[in-house]
């Protein structure tokens, strides 16, 4: 046994079994306990079973295959006989996301830079901030951002498998990371142009063979939004613009997209340099160092590069899947860091190829001490800036023990009625911690606004569905006392209390509701049946 240890230690697997484990457990010891409203909102959908519910929430425009991918896996898991968490699953999927990240970071940098060298980089790009934070997180972005990376792995090595080349795996790569958040569409031609550098025709040749794969992989979901039809084109642009999120077509033609790509320059290399060390000033003075800053590294960058061989081969792959996913972001909401993992791996990436003529040589002894106390350093600030906040989880901690409490103090398969102004949280946290089936008044008058249905009507008839059939039925008062945050909806006081007025008012106990309690009402019927 002994042997066969040191005979594994010996071999080129050890150091990325090592790292794999070592950021797992990184990961695994500070999963999140944030709970930010998008992902309960994933990890609600990941408890639904398949084509349970209309197609769309299957296969979603931004998230094509992100749901039916997690679903099948937390199905098989049950099937086994495990009974995860939701959240926890999708975090523990992130995990594995993220270590798997750092493997692929270090074999791709240890092809052409000082191994030890490539496994420093893959560390800093492992506890940097937004990679720590969504792997441990319950969102669905780094896996498109391990895809975005293995797709210009297999561009820029070009391993092969028994004499077969495997650069054309680029293709659905690039596709999966737009299936799992459709922002990734841009590397798809990133991929194309990055098999081109270098190799003259038969690179333009094999840049062709990638668009054409893409777009054929790409089909599926071409056909299942109708894009082929001006209609669905159309429908299609206002889901990608954000005008769904609040962005009406007559105030923002783009919505979320600002197009104006050099005044937001300043902002998103602020949001860069966020994404990679968590700092929470901000303010011109911090954007416009940060520009600064980037600015003077790219000039310094372009300088030294101009002095030295530049391998086009093995650089430019890398800085154009780099220029093209930052290129996007600098347009596309550009100062939410929300989405900035991919473009800080990304540039990881093209520096230690872009420097590896530099890099090719071990560090010097002075140097070996000086990189585990920077890297120390680095990854203390992060956890105390971003990760440690997110581990204890304070934004939220009030919200998801109330929701808790209410599914103590009403029955299971009971329906709750809010108001959905004062506490957002409550449309996730609710159906999430308490398992109660839920409708946010607001929710529901939005939805029926400018159809020229009464949206009270609408939700009346429901509620008394439930009633009828001897479901309990339970309102907050935050419904009482929101009444007229709905008028700029038409849905003025004397509607709601008529509405009201159909059902008796029962006091009903909420133990345990925090600091700020609220009341909890049993609705009856008006005329007991």
């Amino acid at each position: 046994m002994t042997e066969k240890i040191k005979t594994f230690m010996r071999s080129g697997a050890a150091v990325p079994a090592g790292l794999f484990l070592g950021f797992l457990l990184l990961y695994g010891l500070t999963l999140d306990k944030a709970y930010v409203f998008d992902s309960l909102l994933y990890a609600l959908s990941i408890r639904q079973p398949l084509f349970d519910g209309p197609v769309t929430s299957l296969l979603s425009w931004n998230h094509f295959l992100w749901f039916p991918a997690l679903r099948s896996v937390y199905a098989g898991l049950e099937a086994l006989g495990f009974s995860p968490d939701a959240y926890r699953f999708i975090q523990w999927w992130n995990a594995v996301v993220g270590a798997a990240l750092a493997v692929l970071l270090f074999r791709f940098l240890a092809r052409y830079i000082h191994a030890r060298l490539a496994l420093t980089l893959a560390c800093l790009a492992g506890v940097s901030h937004l990679v720590w934070l969504r792997a441990t997180s319950g969102d669905p972005y780094l896996t498109g951002t391990l895809l975005s990376v293995a797709a210009c792995y297999f561009v820029t090595v070009r391993p092969s498998w028994r004499g077969l080349p495997l650069f054309w795996l680029a293709a659905p790569l690039a596709v999966l990371a737009a299936y799992f958040h459709f922002g990734n569409i841009i590397l798809v031609p990133a991929a194309a142009l990055a098999a081109v550098p270098g190799r003259g025709p038969e690179g333009r040749r094999e840049g062709a063979v990638i668009l054409a794969l893409s777009a054929f992989l790409l089909l599926p979901y071409v056909l299942f939004y109708e894009l082929w039809t001006p209609a669905g084109f159309r429908e299609w642009l206002v889901w990608g613009s954000g005008q769904v999120n609040g962005f009406l077509p007559g105030l923002s033609a783009s919505g979320q997209f600002d197009l104006r790509f050099l005044a937001n320059l300043p902002t998103g290399f602020a949001t860069l340099a966020r994404s990679a060390v968590a700092f929470q000033a901000g303010g011109p003075l911090v954007t416009g160092l940060a520009a600064l800053a980037a600015v003077s590294l790219l000039g310094w960058a372009v300088f030294d590069r101009s002095r030295a061989a530049f391998d086009r081969e093995a650089a430019a792959p890398a800085l154009i899947f780099f220029m093209a996913i930052t290129g996007f972001f600098f347009v596309w909401i550009p100062g939410n860091i929300f989405y900035w993992a991919s473009p800080l791996v990304f540039l990881v990436l093209s520096a230690g190829l872009l420097f590896k003529d530099r890099l090719r040589s071990p560090p010097p002894p002075r140097a070996r001490i000086f990189i585990p106390v920077f890297g120390a350093v680095f990854a203390l600030v992060n956890f105390r800036g971003a990760i440690l906040p997110a581990l204890r989880g304070l934004e939220h901690k009030a919200a998801v023990e109330f929701c808790r409490d209410l599914g103590r103090a009403t029955p299971a398969g009971s329906v709750i009625l809010i108001s959905g102004v004062s506490d957002g949280f409550l449309k996730v946290g609710i159906p999430y911690f308490a398992r109660r089936r839920m409708f946010p008044l607001d929710l529901v008058i939005v939805q029926f606004h400018g159809t020229g249905q009464d949206p009270l009507a609408a939700l009346k008839f429901r509620l008394d569905g439930y009633l009828d059939r001897g479901v309990p039925v339970y309102m907050l008062d935050d419904v009482l006392r929101n009444k007229d945050a709905y008028e700029g909806w038409g849905v003025v006081r004397e509607r709601l209390d008529a509405f009201l007025g159909g059902y008796r008012l029962e006091a009903a106990a909420l133990a345990g509701a925090g600091e700020n309690p609220a009341a909890l009402y049993r609705l009856l019927p008006a005329r007991p049946h």
